[in-house]
């Protein structure tokens, strides 16, 4: 099968086959070692076959999915297989009309419900001595009959389903099981999902949490959704949201409470609808503020005029524009900001090719008067900020500059800054954006100026809801991130992440300013309980990265503090979310050390922020912006590695880290420990051998969620509601 949909083919025969997941009874198994002379049992599963390419095609039609999915395998062995295919049906959702096929003939088979399919796993993960097939005792099941594959033969498995689709309160899920993948031992040579969804009411707010999903949406009643991986391992199964309302601003709100004890987590979408998009973009006041000193001589002053040529190609009708250069002094290009059309494009184009370099920084005096040009307008008001150097003219200190360009932004301007190369205040920038509710970002020596300038722009070109509040009722909310809510542009999507401490329903109501006037809009929402399944649990570590993110910004623009730091440490800990600050986690003995000295560890690494000049600054105030950006865990849904960016922007892989199921697991003394197991608790540990009457008595007891952690081949120390478990072999 090309893969999607063979999620669960689990081969287990006789030669090296890849696949999805193939599974094989045990009279089957019987009957081909007596004419073959090999034991099939000696092969764990996943053991026999390889999967070359899978493709998943998925019609959607309001709830109602009709899926496809097509897979080829290879049998490079030395022997003929005879396999019986074994299907993990998606756990959300009522699956239905399943029909597999093989080389466009059907194979007839059973469609299994979870109890009677749970028997089966048990049955295959005890014979062969294997757990892996225990994340899937829960699941439902499709079993075929037995077909040839000859050696060094290719065969294409489709299978077709409708699936209706999980919907609570306004959002609507589809998952399909394409973790079954991780049982391959070669990377499959191409994965790939395409989407088509169709609504009688608007769609909004399409999200993916583990892959990198391209969405293409030209009407409010059609998406498309396309994603591909070449040479990739999927570990995760493919899942994505979206929300069907008609109003002018879609939400949809997915939460995840761990415990009754724990508060919950939540992540807000909000997006403006298709007709909205085209029909009420908001005028925009928008000021260019260019270094033009010195050091800017050559290829940087030439990529800049171009960046502010774009810029002014692609304002929109009866936007208001400025520009302001500066080196010693600062330039204006017009007394008053100019209402952009064509005679006002083409003056200020001529302008722009005129400008020269020369001279010192003044940073301050430069963007205190670009705050001076926007009036009380309802109309949104942006700078983008563009330096290559250190502030060498007029005020030189950082705070009092962030402290001055904050006292003149009397109308809420945003602030986009870009630093240029190597030899800019980095933490400067990064106040300037920050306490004015921008972005910065950082252009390599050599990098195009013009593609940084172009990409942002294209993003906020378009201001649909400015002024944005959000509030929820029977709740409280915090730790919200990002801190200061972005406008809405056209095109894009708002994501919002925080804790709220009560489950239950509540009222979410977004106001702000469409086209200069208030609007406001109310969404019925449903926070999770504890007792709920759990299939958001990913928006924890969401909410974790952007934390760590927040906290080193505020130990970079305000010093380290010993809250800031332990609760770095936790985090970082508790979801392996490695930073040039916490890598010595990467040490196995660090896992038994107590907290004050791995707080002392980061205080020592965190000196690297006194640094706010140079490669090694920028590469650091880039990777807090990442991380504070970041709105998925897993770009491709493949096996979880953990890797991070070093100091020197580096990726370096993690091998005594790993990520199982939604937890975080460290090796220590030839175990895999939970982060949140202390060396102590390992002790308590109740001991469960596994295929053991006790093993299976506790998956039977448990969500298919939670098998996931039975599953894994090495010996595990787990929290399972509650209750630590050493899985031993």
């Amino acid at each position: 099968m090309k893969k999607l949909i063979l999620l669960s083919i689990t081969f287990i025969f006789i030669l090296n086959f890849k696949a999805q997941m193939a599974i094989t009874s045990s009279a089957f198994d019987k009957s081909t070692q007596n004419m073959s002379g090999y034991n099939p049992d000696q092969l764990s599963v996943g053991n026999s076959y390889i999967v070359k390419e899978i493709h998943i095609d998925a019609q959607i039609k309001n709830q109602l999915a009709e899926v496809r999915v097509t897979q080829t395998i290879f049998n490079p062995g030395k022997r003929d297989l005879e396999v019986e295919l074994f299907f993990p049906l998606p756990n959300d959702g009522v699956v239905q009309n399943f029909m597999m096929m093989v080389n466009g003939e059907e194979v007839p088979g059973e469609l299994m419900k979870k109890e009677d399919a749970r028997q089966i796993y048990q049955s295959i993960v005890s014979r062969k001595k294997d757990p892996a097939l225990m994340q899937y005792a829960g699941y439902g099941l499709f079993k075929t009959s037995v077909f040839p594959v000859a050696i060094g033969e290719e065969r294409e498995i489709s299978v077709t389903y409708t699936q209706l689709c999980k919907k609570k309160n306004n959002s609507i899920g589809f998952s399909y099981p394409l973790g079954t993948q991780k049982f391959s031992k070669k990377a499959l040579e191409k994965v790939s999902f395409h989407a088509n969804i169709q609504s009688n009411k608007e769609i909004n707010n399409i999200y993916s949490p583990l892959y990198s999903i391209n969405v293409n949406q030209s009407t409010k009643n059609y998406a498309e959704i396309n994603f591909e991986a070449l040479n990739s391992l999927p570990e995760n199964d493919f899942k994505f949201f979206y929300t069907l309302e008609d109003s002018d601003v879609g939400a949809a709100v997915l939460s995840y409470k761990p415990d009754r004890n724990q508060e919950g987590y939540f992540m807000l979408m909000a997006s403006p609808s298709v007709e909205l998009n085209t029909e009420s973009v908001s005028k925009k006041n928008i000021v260019f503020v260019l270094d033009k000193s010195g050091s800017m001589a050559g290829k940087k002053i030439e990529q800049s005029k171009k960046a502010l040529s774009f810029v002014m190609k692609n304002l929109n009708i009866g936007d208001q524009f400025n520009i302001i250069t500066y080196d010693d002094r600062v330039q204006l290009y017009k007394n008053e900001n100019q209402t952009y059309g064509q005679t006002e494009k083409n003056e200020a184009l001529h302008y722009v090719s005129t400008i020269s370099s020369g001279g010192g920084t003044n940073i301050n005096d430069a963007l205190t008067k670009a705050m001076k040009l926007f009036t009380n307008s309802t109309n949104p008001n942006y700078i983008i900020f563009l330096t290559d150097g250190l502030a060498t003219s007029g005020e030189k200190n950082e705070i009092k500059i962030a402290q001055n360009v904050l006292k003149a932004n009397a109308n809420k301007a945003r602030i986009f800054s870009f630093g240029v190369g190597n030899d800019v205040n980095a933490r400067l920038l990064e106040r300037l954006s920050s306490m004015n509710g921008g972005l910065t970002s950082y252009v390599k020596p050599h990098e195009d100026i013009e593609n940084s300038v172009s990409e942002l722009y294209n993003n906020i070109s378009s201001p649909v809801m400015t002024d944005i509040s959000i509030r929820f009722n029977n709740t409280d909310v915090r730790t919200t991130y990002p801190e200061k809510l972005p406008d809405l542009f056209s095109g894009s999507q708002l994501i919002w992440v925080g804790k709220y401490n009560r489950p239950g329903k509540s009222t979410l109501t977004i106001s702000g300013k469409i086209e200069g006037k208030v609007k406001t809009f109310n969404y019925e929402i449903d926070f999770e309980s504890e007792k709920d399944l759990g299939v958001n649990n990913y928006i924890e570590k969401i909410w974790a990265s952007r934390r760590v993110g927040f906290l080193i910004d505020q130990i970079d623009l305000n010093g380290q503090q010993k809250e800031w730091i332990d609760e770095l440490v936790t985090l970082s800990k508790k979801h392996g979310i490695l930073t040039p600050y916490t890598a010595y986690l990467a040490k196995e003995e660090m896992f038994a050390v107590e907290q004050d000295f791995l707080i002392q560890e980061s205080v020592q690494e965190l000196e690297m922020l006194d640094y706010v000049v140079g490669e090694q600054a920028n590469v650091l105030r880039a990777q807090k912006n990442k991380m504070a950006r970041t709105p998925s865990i897993i770009a491709d849904g493949s096996a979880e590695i953990i890797s991070y960016e070093d100091e020197a922007g580096m990726s370096v892989e993690v091998r005594n880290i790993r990520k199982i199921g939604s937890k975080t697991f460290y090796h220590y003394n030839n175990l895999w420990v939970e982060s949140t197991v202390s060396e102590k608790e390992i002790v308590t540990a109740i001991n469960i051998k596994k295929f053991s009457p006790e093993y299976f008595k506790i998956s039977n007891n448990q969500s298919a969620k939670m098998n996931t952690y039975l599953s894994d081949k090495e010996e595990v120390v787990v929290r399972l509601n509650g209750v630590i478990y050493l899985f031993n072999n």
